[in-house]
């Protein structure tokens, strides 16, 4: 075959622009090209320089024999490493006759002439989380370690022995525990580090031996919570239930303690005692209470004498016993049941709104009962459903109320008020409403203090300027009403705050005082009877949450807490 030049030439270019073509197709390198080789990073660590030094304490041989071997003494927890909190100066009791502290390590050559133990804690904080490795340069060392009182797994490395460690944002608890075995001795300083993972290689870590350290969520989910506190009626002690949600297993405790007041020492503590409910003083003074026990559907009422820690049943084995309240002279005592109501166990019958509740379907029937002969009287039923009852000061009378629904108006739910004669075991209703909220007996036992909304007792309370205008009912006010004219008295009418709950004792009769809602606060104030006026508290927290008044003492305990102060008792 003939070309010309010419064509020679388009010939050679479109044979090499085929093969550019099938290179780039198939993605073939024209050359191999090697990946540049990264530089080597060194492992950065972080020496632990600080220790805090508890012991050596040798072991008593007969124990030791007890182990059988060096690594028995080892793995045995002679000290709960989860409650320790090392600190200079701290002290921990190992023996009748030792006493050990915490002090900074001093590096020293020890012998043991019995088998003995000491402890190395330091704390460490790293700056985010982090994860890394603690390393120890000793592997013939005997030696357990607990990060924030966790067994860490040791691992044999050439001459050294390791220990991986994921750590939070926080301050952390290292322990080191050595053996020393007998016969032997050794330097007490120990050469460990900290060597972070590959991606952790710019990370400086923390070390000291201050325990102190920033706030953490467990602070929160996991403290003392003060509840309920009640005071004595001679100012003298105060009983307050504590709960908490304990931090290893999610569990919640309760339990009650008595404290002193002038102190603050405990006087008595029913933690891990069982559950004790229902606490009441008894009589006038602080030696001597009531409590409830349960026992599935069954319940006892136990009179507890502090001076001779000796408790006695008065009232036994009373079926879904509901609560109760001792007369002022402690001749008897009222107590309610509830009962309820049966139906089919396939669906749930739902009459009205109150059955859409958990305890819609109960009813309450009260009781008398005297002490002293064992009897008991029975004085309301389940067609009557008392709430709940209160005794006048003067024990002859007893204030019953009854929760009811009200389809027609709002809240859709109303309150009757009661006067129950103990004498002639006759009830009278007072007074009824949609916007009542409680009511307490005037130390006299003449008046009730009732708190309700500004429409209670056909709008007393209202203090608008358009008398059509419908007012906010959920802003308590109180009320006198005297029990034998039954006039009512607003008192609260141009006080601004809304009252929650009020408190009036024979221990102050001429003060009422009121715990109110105030804008973001919650405030202490009491009103005058004399002078007819308000005097708000300073107090130091901004939301009083629980609070109790002495029934005969101008003493009085609260809990409260604001955005900086955790719940305290005061």
């Amino acid at each position: 075959m003939i070309f010309n030049k010419k064509f020679k030439v388009y010939y050679v270019i479109g044979l090499m622009m085929i093969l550019f073509s099938f290179i780039t197709q198939f993605n073939l390198p024209a050359e191999e090209v090697k990946p540049e080789a990264k530089p080597e990073v060194k492992p950065v660590v972080q020496k632990i320089q600080e220790w805090l030094l508890l012991g050596p304490v040798e072991i008593p041989a007969a124990e030791a024999a007890l182990l059988k071997n060096d690594n028995a003494v080892l793995n045995f927890n002679q000290i709960a490493i989860t409650d320790l909190n090392p600190i200079t100066g701290g002290k921990l009791t190992w023996d009748k006759s030792t006493i050990l502290t915490w002090n900074p390590l001093k590096p020293a050559e020890y012998k043991a002439k019995e088998t003995a133990v000491y402890f190395l804690a330091a704390y460490i904080e790293p700056a985010r989380w982090l994860q890394t490795q603690l390393v120890l340069e000793h592997k013939d060392l005997k030696v357990s370690a607990f990060m924030d009182g966790k067994p860490l797994s040791l691992k044999p490395a050439n001459d050294k022995m390791t220990g991986d460690i994921d750590l939070s944002n926080e301050k952390h608890l290292l322990v080191l525990k050595i053996l020393v075995p007998k016969g032997t001795g050794m330097n007490l300083g120990v050469n460990a580090s900290l060597q972070n993972k590959e991606a952790f290689q710019a990370d400086n870590v923390k070390f000291s031996l201050d325990p102190f350290h920033k706030v953490q969520i467990e602070h929160i989910l996991n403290m003392i919570e003060v509840d309920n506190p009640q005071v004595s009626p001679d100012g003298k002690r105060v009983v307050v239930y504590l709960r908490q949600t304990l931090k290893d297993s999610g569990k919640f405790v309760r339990w009650m303690e008595i404290l002193d007041i002038a102190t603050g020492s405990t006087v008595f503590s029913s933690k891990d005692l069982g559950n004790y409910d229902n606490f009441q003083w008894m009589g006038n003074g602080s030696d001597r209470f009531s409590y409830g026990v349960s026992d599935k559907e069954e319940s006892t009422i136990y009179q507890f004498n502090l001076n001779t820690n000796q408790a006695v049943p008065v009232l036994k084995n009373v079926k879904n016993l509901s609560g109760y309240q001792w007369s002022p002279d402690l001749s008897f005592i009222l107590y309610n049941t509830y009962s309820k109501k049966e139906g089919p166990t396939e669906y749930k019958y739902i009459d009205t709104l109150r059955d859409r509740t958990q305890f819609g379907t109960f009813k309450n029937s009260f009781f008398i009962y005297y002490p002293v002969g064992g009897v008991i009287h029975q004085i309301t039923d389940e067609t009557q459903n008392f709430g709940y009852g209160v005794i006048s000061p003067d024990g002859k009378s007893i204030m019953f109320a009854k929760d009811e629904e009200d389809d027609k108006k709002i809240p859709y739910a109303r309150k009757t008020f009661y006067l129950y004669d103990i004498a002639s075991m006759a009830s009278k209703k007072m007074f009824d409403g949609n916007f009542f909220q409680a009511v307490t007996w005037s130390p006299d036992s003449k008046k009730w203090l009732v708190l309700g909304g500004p429409s209670a007792f056909n709008g007393i309370g209202k203090n608008l300027k358009d008398p059509n205008m419908i007012p906010n009912d959920y802003d308590y006010q109180a009320f006198f009403y005297d029990l034998a004219t039954q006039a009512i008295e607003p008192i609260s009418k141009n006080f601004d705050p809304s009252l929650k709950e009020s408190y009036w004792y024979p221990g102050s009769p001429a003060q009422i005082y009121f715990r109110v809602d105030e804008k973001e606060n919650i405030n202490l104030y009491s009103y005058s009877l004399k002078d007819k006026t308000y005097k708000r508290f300073a107090l130091p927290v901004e939301v009083i949450t629980n609070m109790d008044i002495a029934y005969n003492k101008n003493v009085a305990v609260f809990s409260g807490s604001s955005a900086v102060i955790p719940s305290k008792l005061y």
